[in-house]
């Protein structure tokens, strides 16, 4: 009957060791590094940001600098934008630009404003523009070509 109990506190042990080390290891690298952050909220640490599936959301902020990141984290060179100019800050133009041109795939141009977000007037379907959201969304069914995208009020 004792070897019966100790047994059993083992086998839930055991399994209590399995649940934690489980959670540890199905965090992605953003998640673990906030954690980590949280925990010792070191001065003058960086804070990741993560989107909804774990990975690091395209803008990150350290400091006084905004910038744009891949999902792994890595900064996109050329986008950077000072924290207090970054509210209307995204980065999605920078990190799709970025995911199409890595994919290999070919035939379509980004037009990212300096801080990585989308630019309102696109112009990659051939010589024709037109506008977008900030999540480079077409709007509107308006179209002008090359030429002539300066009069466009997007």
């Amino acid at each position: 009957m004792r070897v019966t109990f100790i047994c059993s506190c083992i086998a839930l042990l055991c399994l209590i060791c399995l649940d934690v080390n489980d959670a540890y290891t199905t965090e992605t690298v953003c998640q673990r590094e906030l954690r980590l952050f949280r925990q010792t909220q070191k001065l003058g640490a960086r804070k990741p940001n993560c989107d909804s599936d774990g990975n690091y959301a395209p803008k990150q902020c350290s400091g006084s600098v905004c910038y744009c990141v891949k999902k792994d984290g890595s900064q996109i060179s050329e986008y950077t934008s000072h924290i207090g100019e970054s509210a209307q800050q995204t980065c999605k133009c920078a990190r799709d630009s970025d995911e199409f041109l890595t994919s290999g795939m070919v035939g379509k141009l980004f037009s990212c404003q300096p801080d990585g977000s989308y630019d309102p007037i696109q112009c990659y379907f051939g010589p024709m523009c037109f506008c977008v959201d900030e999540d480079g969304k077409t709007t509107g069914t308006d179209t002008v070509p090359y030429s002539q995208k300066n009069k466009m009020n997007c």
